[in-house]
């Protein structure tokens, strides 16, 4: 009796634990596969795709040549200089040369789609605690921690200009390497008060190739004056070519979101694509002239699917339009800006030349009617217009 009693009892046991299990169970499923519709109380996500960023102990290296602190993991081995690698990462520390633009996002773009076209590369982290930043193996919430991270950062900032280096490692420590960043020098743009001979400058003059590239002072400018006057006329919304945009190669411009574009030819194959950055998913300019197509946009130019910043050196293009059947833009290089007429670069004294406003400030921007262009600049804090014409 004693031996059936007891029997019993293990045999209750043994089904509340059971009953316990399968709650659990049932539990833990319908919380995983219920629609957040299903109950009226406020659903708990979880961050099923959320990997934080581990915490490690790090040690600090110093880059003598870049003046600057960034720690990595402890464990990583150092294989030569700026390249350290671990069992489950790896960082590079390497200067970037020839990049000078002011915009670090342009240096990301143009970077990211001359070295990196064939990765897909996903451009713009925003929000990250860095300048700019490339996502390689396109970008896949899913195999994150398979991807590498290039961070686009300048050390040296002055006045148009500055300097970069890149930081390179796997998902998983990126923003723990990035945010233990310490430059041990940031340069500014020295502040300087100019001599009363500059300010007082005569009127700018200057020839090149048939044209002339002559100053006026703002408010005495008929022609800049005359064009703010076609109120309710847009006078560059962004395909301002300088001539008749027939599309003559049945070329079709895909927007592909985030400033990332596609040219599809008439077959509607993909013929180019490219990586931007940002919100505005419209190009500056899309032009076909003679055999070629011409895409402007975030201060690079692209032709036939080549990027010309690239291809000629320039930090910056803008502003490439047709005027008497000759090519002009405009370009900044070395913090100094410049007008290319026939693809010769021609210097010009401004320091900034006014471009990429929008709605009401769009007339300020380069423009052209085919026989004269607009541009308007400034020099030592004092506006002026300067108008490109024939002689």
């Amino acid at each position: 009796m004693r031996k059936i009693l007891l029997c019993l009892i293990l045999l209750s046991l043994w089904a509340c634990t059971t009953q316990t299990q399968w709650e659990t169970y049932r539990t833990s499923e319908n919380s995983a596969t219920s629609s957040p519709t299903e109950s009226s109380e406020t659903p708990t996500i979880a961050a099923t795709h959320v990997v934080p960023t581990p915490t490690v102990e790090l040690q600090e290296y110093y880059d003598s040549e870049l003046n600057l602190y960034i720690k990595y993991p402890i464990g990583w081995a150092e294989k030569s200089h700026g390249v350290f690698v671990g069992d489950d990462g790896y960082l590079i520390i390497q200067k970037l040369e020839g990049y000078h633009s002011p915009h670090p996002d342009t240096v990301s773009v143009d970077f990211a789609n001359t070295i990196y076209s064939k990765e897909k590369p996903f451009i713009g982290c925003a929000g990250w605690g860095v300048d700019g930043c490339i996502v390689l193996h396109n970008f896949n919430p899913e195999e994150r921690e398979k991807q590498s991270i290039i961070s686009v950062i300048p050390y040296k900032i002055k006045e148009n200009y500055a300097e970069y280096f890149t930081i390179e490692t796997t998902w998983k420590y990126h923003l723990q390497i990035n945010e233990s960043i310490r430059l041990g020098e940031r340069l500014l743009s020295p502040s300087s008060t100019p001599s009363s001979t500059e300010l007082h400058q005569e009127p700018q003059k200057i020839y090149q190739d048939g044209f002339v590239i002559q100053e006026f002072s703002y408010d005495a400018s008929p022609e800049i004056s005359m064009m703010i006057a076609r109120e309710g006329q847009e006078i560059n919304s962004g395909n301002n070519c300088g001539i008749e945009n027939d599309n003559i190669l049945n070329l079709n411009l895909i927007k592909l979101g985030g400033g990332s574009l596609q040219v599809n030819n008439a077959l509607n194959e993909i013929i180019f694509e490219y990586a931007g950055y940002g919100y505005d998913d419209s190009p500056w300019s899309f032009c076909n002239w003679h055999d070629k197509w011409i895409i402007e946009t975030n201060r690079i130019l692209i032709i036939n699917g080549k990027i010309l910043n690239h291809e000629l050196g320039y930090e910056e293009i803008f502003g490439w339009h047709i005027l008497q059947g000759i090519p002009i833009y405009f370009v900044l290089q070395n913090g100094k800006y410049y007008i290319s007429i026939n693809e010769h670069l021609v210097d010009i004294p401004y320091d900034e030349i006014f471009h990429y406003g929008c709605c009401a400030t769009y007339v300020f921007n380069p423009h052209t009617d085919g026989e004269k262009s607009w541009i308007q600049v400034k020099r030592n804090g004092v506006d002026y217009t300067v108008v490109i014409s024939t002689k």
